[in-house]
């Protein structure tokens, strides 16, 4: 098995110049590395600082045969963003969760600066122009919701935003999609507090028509459907503290 220092040039190899410690040297000090930090990690007792240290010296030593020069590894050491890399492990258990509806285009799985971005279409969650769930929503959200009480997400508040598309509602019961927006991101609450999320983690935002993903209309003013169907959606943020 290669070294992570070996030099595939083979300028090392026949210089003679005795430099073949560095390999033995450099190893050690990653190691030393990764021993204090895991000291330090225990000994603030903080969990997600625990993992998150475990996950990336695994994903360190994983990597190691495919490094083959220096400058690799300092690309790496360079790479010390805090939030991607806190948020590695949630991103991948919300999206494992989720796997059978973010391969069939359904449900999308994203990062934000503040934390997950869980985008659900309207017409999963709901009939058209109603509010009651239906069954493959309560399915999909039941599993959010497991994943909501894990460790990682302990601190973190849920935000549930409703939106819709610019077409006006038929509704005598929510007359504006201002009420439609509103009462869609408050059922998506409804049901996570019923699955155990605590009520004082959750907010409700509605913006109606205001913020579409992409436009509604063409440049005369013609319906786009399926731009549309994309506006039509229920957002769940999980923002870190």
């Amino acid at each position: 098995m290669s070294n992570m220092f070996d030099d595939p040039a083979g300028f090392s190899r026949d210089s003679g110049g005795g430099e073949d410690w560095l390999q033995t040297y450099a190893d050690a000090i990653t190691l030393l590395m990764a021993f204090f930090v895991m000291m330090f990690s225990i000994s603030k007792l903080d969990m997600a600082k625990f993992e998150m240290v475990r996950d990336s010296i695994q994903e360190n030593i994983g990597h190691r045969e495919e490094m083959t020069n220096w400058e690799q590894v300092g690309r790496r050491a360079e790479d010390t963003n805090p939030m991607p890399r806190a948020l590695e492990g949630p991103i991948a258990k919300m999206e494992k969760v989720l796997q059978p509806l973010t391969v069939e285009g359904k449900v999308s799985v994203t990062q934000s600066p503040e934390g997950l971005v869980i985008d659900f279409p309207a017409a999963m969650l709901y009939p058209e122009g109603g509010i009651e769930m239906q069954e493959e929503a309560k399915k999909a959200l039941g599993h959010v919701a497991w994943t909501l009480r894990m460790q990682e997400f302990r601190g973190a508040t849920i935000v549930a935003e409703g939106h819709t598309d610019d077409t006006p509602t038929r509704s005598t019961r929510f007359p504006t999609n201002w009420e439609i927006s509103a009462a869609r991101s408050a059922a998506v609450v409804r049901f996570l507090e019923g699955q155990g999320i605590e009520s004082e983690r959750m907010q409700i935002e509605a913006f109606g028509e205001t913020k579409p993903k992409v436009p509604n209309r063409d440049n005369s003013g013609i319906d786009l459907p399926e731009n549309q169907a994309q506006n039509r959606r229920v957002v769940i943020r999980v923002e870190q503290p």
